[in-house]
């Protein structure tokens, strides 16, 4: 489920009212030649002014340039806002929210920031947490939506195509490809161009789907066979080398 408009409601009260308040604070006690609670009091005006009240502006700039359309520049505000308050949830919300719709790893990053970083008092932490959530279920639908939609023999065809490090590649992508990848033992039947480091990286994950092994460099050949025996590739029907 994607994000919506509401998930970065930007606060409508900029607290100008506030400042005016703390301004007004500073000026009594400069008045009455208390100097250093006026340079306390206008320092945190200048805080709350190159923070909060920044971040607020630039998250609702952001949200006039996603409704012309301009995300890139709606993304860059929102980045902004995040660098003027890191503790201010809108920003992770309006950032997430932009990167929902053209990079969902992104925006579980940013989602994940905010909650490593907002307090959990704040009511909108929930709603982070909330959201990262949506995004892993995004991302695992997107991920695993060629597997449902295509027979398993194609798959295991394509995959045939594929060199080893390909195969792993894609087995790295995620925990869903790499439970699909290393129990399907058509994907890992005929070893192809093997070599000392790819035969490490598969280690004995794939050893009782091995059937042919074809190895690439033919020198230290005993050492890769002894490196076989201690993956316990003990199913191995054929090995020989690429000519």
């Amino acid at each position: 489920m994607a994000a919506t408009d509401t998930d970065f409601h930007i606060q409508t009260d900029l607290g100008f009212e506030h400042l005016k308040g703390l301004c007004n604070h500073a000026k009594h006690a400069f008045n009455r030649a208390d100097y250093h609670q006026a340079v306390e009091i206008y320092d945190r005006v200048i805080d709350q002014i190159q923070r909060q009240l920044m971040s607020k502006i630039y998250l609702f700039r952001a949200s006039a340039y996603e409704r012309i359309g301009n995300h890139e520049q709606a993304s860059q505000d929102a980045y902004r806002a995040i660098f003027a308050d890191p503790t201010y949830a809108d920003g992770y919300l309006c950032a997430g929210h932009l990167k929902h719709k053209t990079d969902l790893a992104e925006a579980a990053t940013l989602y994940q920031t905010g909650i490593d970083t907002v307090s959990i008092s704040d009511p909108r932490h929930a709603r982070l947490v909330e959201l990262k959530q949506q995004v892993v279920e995004d991302i695992r639908e997107r991920n695993t939506t060629i597997m449902r939609i295509l027979p398993y023999d194609l798959m295991c065809h394509i995959m045939e195509k594929l060199s080893i490090a390909d195969r792993m590649a894609c087995a790295a992508t995620c925990k869903d490809w790499h439970a699909y990848m290393f129990d399907s033992p058509a994907m890992w039947q005929d070893i192809h161009q093997i070599n000392a480091p790819l035969l490490d990286r598969i280690g004995s994950v794939a050893s009782k789907h091995v059937r042919r092994v074809a190895f690439q460099d033919t020198r230290r050949t005993e050492d890769k066979l002894g490196r076989l025996v201690d993956l316990d590739w003990c199913h191995v029907e054929s090995i020989y080398p690429i000519r």
